[in-house]
């Protein structure tokens, strides 16, 4: 390998680790746009079946759930959709999750997806999904660092407390290094 070969691998290397930091934001970000428009949706006192009468065109009460669990992606158009039905600025939504995602800081723990996704134990149920649900999309990333916020956001949705959530990771073990 030559002089000038040296700094192309190091890109190449450096272009690698920003794809999968992205793809590993790109999980973080479903996952509160969900938390956020769930909790639009229950503010107002809507059922599902209540969102899926006001927004416009065809969509399941199924889908908008699974829009609301991070499980399904959806194009901008139906997020202006949604916000719109729910009298939402898309920004100040945007706004709100772009928060919650910096806000994440240090702390947390980093979490295998696989063994996570691949999960028999009943109560990990929903975080199961979500992570079988970012394996399935494009290039997932294997482990992702799940902040204090996203943390207690996936606890909760098993009906644990995060050291409880934490602890099934390690019988799992689906924590990272």
């Amino acid at each position: 390998m030559t002089a000038a070969d040296r700094p192309q691998r190091s890109l190449s290397r450096r272009a690698g680790s920003l794809s999968r930091l992205t793809d590993e934001l790109e999980l973080l970000y479903w996952l509160f746009l969900g938390d956020e428009l769930r909790k639009l949706r229950e503010r107002r006192g809507w059922t599902l079946l209540d969102l899926r009468s006001r927004v416009c065109g065809e969509v399941s009460e199924q889908t908008l759930g699974c829009y609301e669990l991070a499980l399904r992606r959806f194009y901008v158009v139906r997020l202006v959709d949604l916000c719109v039905a729910m009298d939402e600025s898309p920004p100040d939504l945007l706004s709100r999750v772009h928060a919650r995602l910096t806000a994440e800081g240090t702390g947390g723990v980093r979490v295998r997806l696989l063994p996570l996704a691949e999960a028999r134990d009943r109560q990990l149920a929903p975080a199961a999904r979500w992570a079988g649900a970012g394996l399935r999309q494009g290039s997932p990333p294997a482990v992702v660092r799940l902040g204090p916020a996203a943390l207690r956001l996936l606890a909760e949705r098993c009906g644990l407390l995060p050291a409880g959530f934490v602890a099934r990771l390690q019988t799992l073990s689906a924590l990272g290094d």
